[in-house]
Parts: structure tokens; C-alpha cells; sequence
């Protein structure tokens, strides 16, 4: 399969146009294209990571998303010739670095859990993804080279005032006091790639991360972002009273963020009779450009289906999906419960 501009226009620009799974790529969709195919040419390997913290309550079926695309895309550019590494960054020892976090050790020893639950959703959906924690990466003499050249650039305005995008309002205090530690680490590992999957909110970390590089004479980068992560069972009325969480969502992979847990999904917690409800008493629209958690699972099931398929196309997904929304909640039920509770419970295809 040759790799073009129209089929990775097709696949993503048609997508985040109308915010369906992709909601963009930086610096842009015609530089990326560019660099796959000069890459190819130079047979040069693309490194692409996503990267994770964690709490205590669980894998939701959000950070499947992100596993899913990655494992995905790695698959599709593969087809099309290029030499490509995906690596899931578990993200153990930021993790712990809230001051909200009361048994961090406990905490921290869950880590383990967290890289075996991973570790089977690759066996069964058949993902070629390396995962790594961030303590391991800490030790490599590359990373902290990157991460002191993150910080000799870190005072100046711009990649200042882009840090204080990357954080929440209930958290931004905090970061400051630490001197954007996190925000700091995380630039220095995208560093380490060339391209980075993640929520939207993640675009101020890479503005931030290509300053550095091109200051650097680093490598080129780009950020991919996935559509935002929104509470299931909630009605219209709590996204307008709620802005932030309507233009960035939740973290996809914290159940408790903005201590949402009753409303999200938790593999292996949350039962049929939960994600039934949960799907049933959300408000969605047809008006693609609103927040549509549904809509969410929906493609997070058939990126499922893909996978255990072995169907490596990228999707394309059609507006009438939205028009019919009694269909699309009854068929998420459904696929949710074939391509992602079943096989992840019996632990095979």
C-alpha cells in the first residue's frame, strides 16, 4: 500500500473536521505527510509514544483509545513501508508526585497491576507496543540530557506561558510550586520520539516541546490528539456549566479525574448492567461539534474490532451515525460487550 496525501487526509483531516476520533495534528496534517515520506525514503525508523499516569481506581476504557489508535497507526504505516516503534509510557513516578496522593508507596506499588493489565489488552488485540515506565527512562543518560535542555529553555515567556496551559485550574498552584516538574519531564521524553499520541490539552506541551528542539537542532516532532474524554449519564446542561471540561474533557486515563469516577467506565469494574445505564441516560447531540461520549465508545469498540479483525485500515466514520441516537447507544452497548468485555475477560480472541 502506497502511502499518500490523500489517504492520510482522508483518514484524519476528514476526522478532526468534524472532532469524530482525531481532533488534530501539530504542527499540521501537510507537514506530517512530508516527514512519513522523507522518512521513508531514508528508511529512518519513527519512534511514536503515548504516555499515562495513574490512580488507584482502575484502567478505564478511555485509555483503550489511546492503545488502540497507537497500536493502529504503528499497524497502517507499517503497511505502508515505513520502519515504525510504538512505545506506552507508564508513567509511574509522576504518578505520585500530587500532594493530593496520601499513600504514595501504595500507589506507586500499583504499577505493577497497571503494566500486566496492559500487557494482556496487547496479547489479546494483538498490539506490537513496548510498555516502559518513566523510572526507566529517568535512568537513561539521553532522557536527562533532554531534560536539562528542557529546563535552560525553560524561563523563557513563551514556553512559560504555554506550561500554564498544560495544567487545570485546581492544579495550576501546584505545578507552579514545583516548578512545572511534570510539564518539564514530559517535554523532555516527547523529546525522545517523533511523534506523540494524547488528549488535546497535550498541543501547549509539544508547542513547547518543538521551541526546544528546533532551538536545540533537535529532530523534527508532531502531536497527534485524539477527540476529548467526556463523563457518561451526564444531561446537556452540566457541559455548559462546566467549560473546561467541555472544550478539554477529562484526563482519559485517571477514573477519579474531577472525581468523575461514578460516570466513567473501569475495565474489569464497571458491569454490563452499569455500562448500559451509563450509555442510556447521556445526553448527545447530532451536532457533531458537541461533546458526545457515546459517540466516544463507539470508536473506541470498533478500534476493537479493527484490531481483532486484523483490519489495519484507519477509520473513517459517516455523520449519519449521529442521526439515529437510539441505534448508536444500542450498538455501542453491544460492541462494547463483544470486541472489548468478552474478549478482555476471557483473555483471548
Amino acid at each position: 500500500m502506497k502511502l499518500t496525501i490523500n489517504k492520510i487526509k482522508k483518514c484524519f483531516k476528514s476526522s478532526f473536521k468534524r472532532r469524530r476520533y482525531c481532533y488534530g495534528i501539530f504542527p499540521g496534517i501537510k507537514y506530517l505527510k512530508n516527514y512519513l515520506e522523507k522518512s521513508k525514503d531514508k528508511n529512518k525508523t519513527i519512534r511514536i509514544f503515548y504516555g499515562e499516569t495513574y490512580d488507584r481506581l482502575g484502567v478505564t476504557i478511555d485509555s483503550l483509545k489511546y492503545y488502540f489508535f497507537l497500536g493502529l497507526f504503528q499497524k497502517f504505516l507499517r503497511q505502508a513501508g515505513l520502519n515504525v516503534e510504538a512505545v506506552i509510557n507508564i508513567a509511574d513516578t509522576a504518578s505520585i508526585t500530587n500532594r493530593e496522593v496520601d499513600d504514595k508507596e501504595g500507589l506507586y506499588s500499583l504499577r505493577s497491576q497497571r503494566v500486566s493489565f496492559l500487557e494482556k489488552i496487547i496479547r489479546v488485540y494483538g498490539l506490537d507496543i513496548k510498555a516502559i515506565f518513566m523510572s526507566e527512562f529517568a535512568e537513561k543518560v539521553e532522557y536527562r540530557q533532554k531534560l536539562e535542555t528542557v529546563k535552560n529553555y525553560s524561563n523563557s515567556k513563551t514556553v512559560k506561558s504555554l506550561l500554564e496551559k498544560t495544567v487545570l485550574r485546581n492544579r495550576l498552584k501546584q505545578e507552579k510550586d514545583s516548578g512545572y516538574r511534570y510539564s518539564l519531564e514530559e517535554i523532555a521524553l516527547s523529546l525522545l520520539f517523533n511523534i506523540k499520541i494524547g488528549p488535546p490539552r497535550e498541543i501547549y506541551y509539544d508547542k513547547a516541546a518543538l521551541i526546544v528542539s528546533k532551538k536545540s537542532e533537535g529532530d523534527t516532532f508532531f502531536g497527534i490528539y485524539l477527540t476529548p474524554t467526556y463523563p457518561l449519564g451526564k444531561n446537556f446542561a452540566y457541559f455548559i456549566i462546566h467549560p473546561d471540561i467541555e472544550q478539554f474533557g477529562v484526563t482519559p486515563y485517571k477514573a477519579g479525574s474531577n472525581k468523575l469516577e461514578d460516570f466513567r467506565i473501569i475495565l474489569g469494574k464497571t458491569s454490563i448492567g452499569k455500562l448500559e445505564e451509563l450509555i442510556n441516560t447521556s445526553f448527545i447531540s447530532t451536532n457533531p461539534a458537541l461533546p458526545n461520549p457515546v459517540f466516544d465508545l463507539y470508536v473506541i469498540s470498533d478500534l476493537a474490532r479493527k484490531l481483532l479483525t486484523k483490519d489495519y485500515s484507519l477509520p473513517v466514520y459517516s455523520l449519519s451515525l449521529l442521526k439515529n441516537i437510539s441505534f448508536l447507544k444500542t450498538e455501542t452497548i453491544e460492541n462494547v460487550i463483544k470486541y472489548i468485555y468478552k474478549p478482555l475477560s476471557e483473555g483471548q480472541i
